[in-house]
């Protein structure tokens, strides 16, 4: 099967910058799933562009204590949005290093705000 489309990341700057940064929302892959390079420090973006109710499901593994806790078809109605995590690396990176995240529909887009290592 081929790989999962990656997510974007954005990078968020931190509060010793005097500006914002533009992200860059894209649609969810229905065939091939999304997935993001996992380091801990993501914050999952969901925005229902969708005229209908939408779901967004991330997969998790187990952990050292073998609890498996999958956020599954999580609901998201029209024009509303979700955030996601930060996900600790244990329980969510699967065994491609990535985290994996998939939605209902193309007109769920997804970004993955990075919160910066000095912050």
């Amino acid at each position: 099967m081929p790989d999962r489309t990656p997510i974007v990341k954005t990078t968020l700057l931190g509060d010793a910058v005097n500006a914002g940064v533009i992200g860059q929302l894209q649609g969810a892959d229905i065939a091939l799933k999304n997935r993001f390079v996992a380091t801990g420090r993501e914050i999952v973006v969901a925005l229902n562009t969708d005229a209908g109710a939408q779901t967004v499901t991330v997969t998790s593994i187990a952990d050292s204590m073998g609890r498996v806790q999958d956020i599954a078809a999580f609901s998201l109605d029209p024009d509303e949005i979700a955030y996601f995590g930060p996900f600790h690396l244990e329980g969510w990176i699967q065994s491609d290093g990535y985290v994996h995240l998939e939605a209902s529909a193309v007109t769920v887009l997804f970004d993955a705000l990075v919160i910066p290592d000095d912050f």
